[in-house]
């Protein structure tokens, strides 16, 4: 699991670590990026599931208002994403919350490319 900002952050230095808006999107995925490119480039060759939380859905690390926007683009961004590296990489998206499971499942299955 991979923390970007770490949360403690955003209680130690608010006036640097501001939640992610729908204007910072692609910032806020790009945590995720990073974290599946480092296992990609540092892991072992046998990963071929990747897993990823939805983060800061309740904790401040988005801004009030913006979760649903950002979380309907997390899932078509990452597939894309993976999409470019070695194919039979599958990602799953691991959510506890119920609220948000059907925002996450829209476009599920597509990729977006933009």
């Amino acid at each position: 699991m991979a923390y970007f900002p770490l949360p403690r952050a955003y209680s130690e230095c608010p006036e640097i670590v501001q939640p992610f808006t729908r204007k910072t999107v692609e910032e806020y995925i790009d945590k995720y990026r990073l974290a599946m490119d480092a296992i990609r480039l540092h892991g072992p060759d046998n990963v071929e599931v990747y897993a990823a939380v939805p983060m800061g859905t309740k904790m401040g690390h988005i801004e009030a208002g913006d979760t649903q926007f950002m979380l309907s683009h997390l899932l078509p961004a990452l597939r894309e994403h993976l999409s470019h590296t070695v194919s039979k990489r599958h990602l799953d998206v691991l959510c506890y919350e119920e609220e948000w499971v059907e925002t996450l499942a829209r476009g599920a299955d597509e990729v977006v490319r933009e």
